[in-house]
């Protein structure tokens, strides 16, 4: 029997990717649950979560892995504050259209962005529109 069931109903689809994000976040706080203890406290079939996260191309070495990263980063980068903390640049001047190149951004989540070529403004830009979508991303995983 060398076929796999691939697709899932669209309420199981739904569970399982309530399911890990549950298990992501229980990964990030700390815990240490395997996938399968975890499925069994929220009521979600292990056989069928193992098929839907390899179905995505998700894997709990992967998950683990970059949480020992961010961990790893969150502490070089607690000089001082919070690493979670977003501070807002607002420059005094207004800053010249000038491009700059190979910009690289590394957030808090483990998130890294390399831009080409970028504006200063854009930069801005970009760090508000992505701290009000992780804010708002917070807020969503709040109420579940």
């Amino acid at each position: 029997m060398e076929t796999q069931m691939n697709e899932f109903t669209e309420m199981a689809s739904k569970r399982y990717q309530r399911a890990w994000r549950g298990y992501e976040a229980t990964i990030r706080r700390g815990g240490s649950a395997k996938l399968s203890s975890y499925c069994e406290s929220a009521h979600v079939n292990y056989n069928g979560m193992k098929h839907w996260v390899a179905a995505h191309g998700l894997s709990v070495r992967h998950l683990r892995r970059r949480n020992s990263r961010r961990k790893i980063q969150i502490e070089e980068n607690a000089v001082g504050g919070s690493p979670d903390m977003f501070v807002q640049f607002m420059p005094p001047t207004p800053m010249p259209p000038v491009p700059m190149c190979g910009v690289k951004i590394d957030f808090p989540d483990g998130v890294t962005l390399t831009l080409r070529e970028c504006s200063p403004e854009g930069i801005v830009a970009l760090l508000d529109a992505y701290e009000r979508r992780r804010s708002a991303r917070e807020a969503a995983e709040c109420f579940r």
